[in-house]
């Protein structure tokens, strides 16, 4: 077949993908020019920025200021997550107690490892700190120390009184 035999096609010019793609890349280049000006500013310039987009006050750092306003920025001009999208990280979070580990420090001081004893009914009981808030019971895992100590008495009490954590131990 000769070069003339072949039939052409002959599409029109889509020009909607192009002007896209110059737009991102003049967006992106916006985007850039903005974040570069954040790090241009001096602490009291950055200060003012912060408060007049977010309010409240400024006690924090340049570098967490700079990185916050950047992300805001990205978030105004590309678009935040979706309703969906945030639903979902928030159901993995609530799966997940290393995702907010101030709240589980504080309901859980437990460290990997620890054992707490206690005589009970005249036998010795000892449950391990197995981490990430769960505690280990005869071979078995459980959420909490109170549901531990629910698996010993067969009722519900807590766990940190049964054990005598943060003060004397309980009469049962």
């Amino acid at each position: 077949m000769k070069n003339s035999e072949i039939p052409r096609c002959y599409s029109p010019v889509i020009t909607a993908s192009y002007r896209s793609k110059n737009m991102k890349g003049e967006m992106e280049d916006d985007i850039r020019h903005e974040i570069d000006r954040l790090a241009a500013l001096d602490h009291e310039a950055l200060k003012m920025e912060y408060l007049s987009r977010f309010g409240g006050t400024a006690t924090f750092g340049d570098v967490f200021m700079r990185r916050r306003l950047a992300q805001q920025i990205q978030e105004d001009r590309l678009g935040g997550l979706t309703a969906t999208e945030i639903e979902l990280l928030a159901r993995v979070a609530r799966k997940d107690g290393r995702a907010n580990p101030r709240a589980t420090r504080k309901a859980n001081p437990a460290v990997r490892g620890v054992t707490y004893t206690r005589m009970y009914k005249g036998r010795l009981v000892a449950v391990t700190a197995a981490g990430h808030g769960q505690f280990e019971y005869e071979g078995q895992l459980y959420p909490s120390l109170t549901a531990c100590v629910k698996a010993i008495t067969g009722t519900h009490y807590s766990g940190r009184k049964f054990f005598g954590l943060g003060g004397e131990p309980c009469s049962r």
